[in-house]
């Protein structure tokens, strides 16, 4: 650990009263909504992974076309429909991240395992605790009498009927046929959600809507309509930031943090309540286009050559792209700006001094603070001196703003501590979906080896 840190800490332990006169206190809110939140999560998707993103969104079109607009049980969620065919693929996405593979290529023991995992992350990290448990009836004949009492076989039954049939479409367009629809196997689900597609689709008014990817675009609308709970936003919100690591989880670290030291920087500066959640909500935000740039690139370990450091500067376009249209203007611009220099020699827009809010100038601050001082799996933090050097330079260059700059300098250690204390506020449990995940696919292993062993 840092020992400035370290001496901040034992007199923090000796004196607790330390922030009693210094403005800190304050704990941000994301300024958006369940639905923003939901589009944001759908583009993040098609960024990681534009395979794996392209089926789960047109599977979801289809799921929640049929829900909506055809179904009576009332055990079944349009809300939950939604989030459970938008993350079905969260296993595919952790074991195979960006690479270019297709879900219906995978093996059979590939998809249980991709599913088992499902299971686990969309019940942690997501609003649907053991509706989640859909994940595991993928592969499962249908059963009325059972599907009666056990609501997940409905949803399962929904959701990969739905996956078939945007299969299907994805192959033939509008073309399909009935005696496509039943090549495909779908007699293993509730052969009812297949009918009911059948009439809504009779003009391909669902169909049609692939061939020109206006299915994007409604699919937000409907997004924009469905109205969570306090509690369900706050776990969308962490679900957002902690899908950037299927692809870095640096990613996810730095962006927690920056956003927390913004805040502290901006309390310092005398931001306002509504000030302060855009600036917190910008920083969650400011670097979700990195999902889009190659792995190589963004977890190197070594300088990059010309034409990499080039490509990665793209992540703010990235950003700008994932963004804009579902989250206000400003907060945009913060987001996006966080790369931007006084002096006009930053990225992309090559904006000045009179160009850039001190909401903006902030948040650039603030990144390259938690550049500085936070770890990485392979290097150490860098010293306050160091640090505090660095900062001068860019200040004598007229990079930075001299003022917010100098406020580093004096509230350091402050601001190290109190963004520990707020960090936690963001903790997701990807551990113990890690552990849950392993525990129970080790058992399924050791089964599969012992009827193996008996076999032979």
């Amino acid at each position: 650990m840092n020992p400035d840190i370290e001496n901040t800490l034992a007199i923090i332990n000796n004196s607790p009263d330390i922030f009693s006169n210094t403005p800190f206190g304050y704990v941000p809110a994301c300024a958006l909504s369940g639905g923003q939140i939901l589009c944001i999560i759908m583009r993040t998707l098609r960024k990681i992974n534009p395979a794996f993103g392209d089926l789960s969104c047109r599977t979801t079109f289809i799921s929640s076309s049929i829900v909506s607009r055809g179904v009576d049980d009332n055990r079944l969620s349009l809300k939950n429909i939604i989030m459970i065919s938008l993350l079905h693929l969260a296993g595919d996405y952790h074991f195979f991240g960006e690479n270019k593979v297709t879900h219906e290529s995978l093996t059979s023991k590939e998809i249980n395992r991709d599913y088992l995992y499902a299971y686990h992350y969309l019940k942690t990290m997501t609003p649907l605790g053991e509706i989640a448990k859909f994940a595991l009836f993928y592969d499962t004949k249908y059963n009325p009498e059972v599907a009666q009492k056990v609501s997940q076989i409905e949803y399962a039954s929904v959701v990969f009927a739905s996956e078939k049939i945007a299969q299907l479409i994805k192959m033939r367009g509008t073309d399909y046929t009935a005696e496509d629809l039943e090549r495909l196997g779908l007699e293993k689900y509730n052969c009812k959600y297949t009918d009911i597609f059948k009439r809504l689709d009779s003009d391909r008014h669902i169909s049609s809507a692939f061939t020109d990817d206006t299915y994007l675009s409604k699919l937000e609308e409907l997004f924009m309509t469905i109205e969570f709970t306090n509690e369900e936003t706050f776990v969308l919100i962490k679900l957002m930031v902690y899908l950037m690591d299927f692809k870095s989880t640096y990613t996810v670290t730095h962006t927690i943090h920056m956003s927390y030291y913004a805040v502290i920087l901006g309390e310092l500066f005398g931001l306002s309540e509504k000030e302060l959640n855009e600036l917190f909500t910008a920083g969650l935000l400011h670097d979700i286009g990195k999902m889009a740039i190659p792995n190589s690139i963004l977890e190197s370990t070594g300088k990059l050559a010309p034409w990499e450091y080039t490509l990665m500067k793209k992540h703010v376009l990235e950003t700008e792209e994932i963004t804009k249209g579902i989250v206000p203007e400003k907060i945009v611009n913060i987001a996006v700006r966080h790369h931007e220099k006084l002096d006009g020699s930053g990225y992309p827009y090559g904006l000045s001094e009179k160009d850039l809010s001190l909401q903006e100038r902030i948040l650039a601050c603030a990144d390259i603070f938690s550049a500085l001082i936070d770890e990485r799996s392979y290097k150490d933090h860098l010293p306050k001196n160091v640090v505090i050097s660095i900062f001068k330079g860019m200040v004598e260059k007229h990079q930075l703003d001299a003022k917010i700059c100098q406020c580093l300098f004096d509230y350091y250690e402050e601001i190290w501590y109190r963004c520990s204390l707020y960090s936690a506020h963001l903790g997701a449990p990807l551990g113990t979906v890690e552990i849950s995940f392993y525990e129970e696919y080790a058992n399924e292993l050791n089964d599969d080896i012992g009827e193996l062993e008996e076999a032979v």
